[in-house]
């Protein structure tokens, strides 16, 4: 039971950490660290950490590309990437700012893949995915991942695996849609640019079930539609879930969405619920908050939040109804039935 993460545009994310971040005076770095990074690697990282076996591939380059592929094996990932012709991956920065709690990112856009890259990319690919059951397809792009090779990456992948799983954004995330992903995780901005407007939450529910499940995404699709501090919900035909992070000290919310995912997919291959999975999700999210650098969880964090994990769900009135026991059975809704959704907010 395997899972396989790609990231087309990985990066070395250097985290500095200030007393006092001030804009456009001068900052002296307390401590700084050095990661290999890019949201599918930081998923691989946050499974290795749950202990799950896990490949990363992707593309890589120059000196950053030895970094990376080293730390990540390092740290137990199997890495088979596919290395550039030309160019070097990326940097990207984050700025931690201890008086405010608040972290600032930097990022580069990346090298540009040649004709020869992406051909190259596909032919590995297909050795790749015979024996892997989930697909995490995640982060930005970088140039030269064109509008035809994501689709035929990703028509590639639904030929051969048996889940995947997507968190892109922009255009990318549109391309990635194309091909009907099992499940994508949006925040509100992502998802406000899938509607093409500005809509409160109740709206972009309804548009996750009747405009995404079954028409771009599988009748048994589903929308991990993330929500920041006020948690996630996990979106399907027959049902909502809500849940609802604990309250931790947060040290670094950088890479959260990522270890959010991390814990959804290493739930969903240990066979578990939807439940069990949103509540692992977001117990993983919230123990990468209590972390310095993004990538990472501790495990013992992970497992002392889950019963922390606040669950509940939509019932036939509309009404949110929490659900106390994590093991609890979904009753599928009638398909006919339309969820009266006036009473899902933010808090």
């Amino acid at each position: 039971m395997r899972c396989l993460t790609i990231t087309l545009n990985p990066t070395v994310d250097t985290t500095y950490w200030l007393d006092d971040l001030v804009i456009g005076g001068t900052n002296r770095v307390r401590r700084m660290r050095q990661v290999a990074a890019g949201k599918g690697v930081n998923v691989a990282r946050v499974m290795r950490c749950l202990g799950r076996d896990v490949v990363a591939t992707g593309f890589l380059g120059g000196d950053n590309g030895r970094f990376i592929a080293d730390a990540l094996r390092a740290e137990g990932v199997v890495t088979r990437f596919e290395w550039l012709e030309r160019g070097a991956s990326r940097n990207c920065h984050t700025l931690v700012d201890a008086r405010t709690s608040s972290s600032t990112e930097i990022l580069e856009r990346g090298p540009e893949l040649t004709e020869g890259d992406r051909q190259r990319f596909l032919d590995r690919l297909e050795t790749l995915l015979p024996g892997v059951e989930a697909v995490v397809i995640a982060g930005s792009m970088p140039e030269g991942a064109t509008h035809g090779f994501l689709q035929k990456l990703v028509r590639l992948v639904r030929s051969r695996a048996h889940r995947l799983f997507v968190d892109a954004s922009g255009p990318a995330l549109q391309d990635l849609l194309a091909c009907r992903p099992d499940l994508i995780k949006p925040n509100a901005d992502e998802m406000t640019m899938l509607m093409g407007r500005q809509a409160p939450l109740t709206e972009q529910v309804e548009f996750a079930r009747t405009e995404l499940i079954g028409t771009l995404m599988p009748d048994d699709g589903q929308v991990l539609l993330t929500l920041g501090k006020d948690g996630a919900l996990l979106i399907s035909r027959d049902h909502v879930l809500r849940a609802q992070n604990p309250e931790v000290d947060a040290v670094n919310t950088v890479g959260c969405g990522d270890a959010l995912m991390a814990g959804f997919v290493e739930s969903w291959l240990e066979g578990q619920g939807d439940v069990n999975a949103l509540r692992s999700a977001v117990a993983c999210g919230s123990a990468a908050a209590m972390r310095e650098v993004a990538g990472e969880i501790d495990v013992d964090d992970r497992d002392r939040l889950l019963g922390q994990v606040e669950l509940s769900m939509v019932d036939r009135a509309g009404d949110i109804v929490p659900l106390a026991g994590a093991g609890r059975t979904l009753i599928p809704f009638p398909e006919s039935f339309r969820y009266p959704l006036r009473r899902i907010t933010s808090r």
